[in-house]
C-alpha cells in the first residue's frame, strides 16, 4: 500500500499583469501568518499573560486539590523563571517535584 503524502494548502499566486493575488481564505493562511494577524488583532500586554499565568495556575492548582490525589501542602505556586525574549521557542510550562 502506498504512503499517503502531505497535502499542503495552495498559496495565493501572482495574477499575471501586476495585479495584486487574491487574499488567502483563513485555511490557506500559513501557520507564522495567522500567528502574526493574531498578535496584531489581540495584542497582549506583560501584565496581560502575567494574570493568564495566575488564572492557569489557580485553575491547576484547584483541578488537583478537588481531586484529592495531592494534598494542599503538597502545592506550591513559584513566580516563573525570567525567559531571554530573544529566544523563540514554543510556549512551556515547568512542573516540579521539588
Amino acid at each position: 500500500m502506498a504512503t499517503p503524502v502531505p497535502i499542503e494548502p495552495p498559496k495565493a499566486a501572482p495574477i499575471p499583469g501586476g495585479a495584486p493575488a487574491k487574499p488567502k481564505t483563513a485555511d490557506e493562511l500559513v501557520l507564522d501568518e495567522m500567528e502574526q494577524r493574531l498578535m496584531l488583532a489581540a495584542p497582549a500586554t506583560d501584565d496581560d499573560l502575567r494574570e493568564l499565568v495566575e488564572q492557569r495556575c489557580a485553575s491547576v492548582q484547584k483541578f488537583l486539590l478537588d481531586t484529592g490525589k495531592v494534598s494542599a501542602e503538597r502545592i506550591f505556586i513559584v513566580a516563573p523563571k525570567p525567559v531571554d525574549a530573544s529566544v523563540k521557542a514554543m510556549a512551556r510550562a515547568t512542573f516540579s517535584l521539588d
